[in-house]
C-alpha cells in the first residue's frame, strides 16, 4: 500500500486565502465609511460650543442665588422643627378632643411651606386625621403665628 504523504501546505494557502480575504473585506469596509457623506464637523461644533457657553450661563446664575437659597433653607428647617414639636401644633389648634390626643404632624412629609408665610400641615391626634393652614410672622415666636383655617373629618 502506498500511501500519500500530507503536507501543511494546503492548510497554509487556506490560512493565506482567509487572510488575505480578510485584508480585502477590511479594506471594502474603509472605501465605504469613506464614501458616505459626513456632517460639517465644524458647524457641529459651534452649535455644542453655544449649548455649552448658555449652560454655563445658567450655571452663574443659580450659583448666585445659593446664598439666598441656604437662607430660606435655614429658616425652613426652624420651622419645621418647631411645628414637629408635639405641644407647638396642639397649642394653636382649636379643633375638638373628643377622643383626648394631642394634635401633632408627624413628619416633614406633612408640612407644605407656602408662599408668603403660609403653611398647611396634615395633622392628627391619633385617631382624627385633621388639616390647617397657618400664617407664621416670626418663627421663633409661636404667639405670632395664626391658624387661618382647620377641619377634621
Amino acid at each position: 500500500m502506498n500511501k500519500v504523504k500530507t503536507t501543511g501546505f494546503s492548510k497554509t494557502l487556506l490560512a493565506l486565502i482567509a487572510l488575505l480575504l480578510g485584508v480585502l473585506a477590511g479594506a471594502g469596509g474603509f472605501y465605504l465609511i469613506g464614501l458616505t457623506p459626513r456632517k460639517n464637523l465644524g458647524e457641529e461644533l459651534t452649535k455644542k460650543t453655544s449649548q455649552i457657553q448658555g449652560l454655563r450661563l445658567k450655571l452663574d446664575s443659580l450659583q448666585n442665588l445659593l446664598p439666598q437659597v441656604s437662607q430660606l433653607s435655614n429658616q425652613h428647617e426652624t420651622l419645621m422643627r418647631k411645628i414637629l414639636q408635639t405641644d407647638a401644633v396642639d397649642e394653636l389648634l382649636a379643633l375638638g378632643k373628643e377622643v383626648g390626643g394631642k394634635w401633632q404632624v408627624h413628619s416633614f412629609n406633612d408640612i407644605y411651606i407656602l408662599r408668603d408665610n403660609y403653611v398647611f400641615l396634615k395633622v392628627d391626634d391619633g385617631h382624627i386625621p385633621a388639616a390647617a393652614l397657618l400664617y407664621i410672622m416670626d418663627v421663633e415666636d409661636l404667639s405670632t403665628w395664626k391658624v387661618l383655617w382647620e377641619d377634621y373629618e
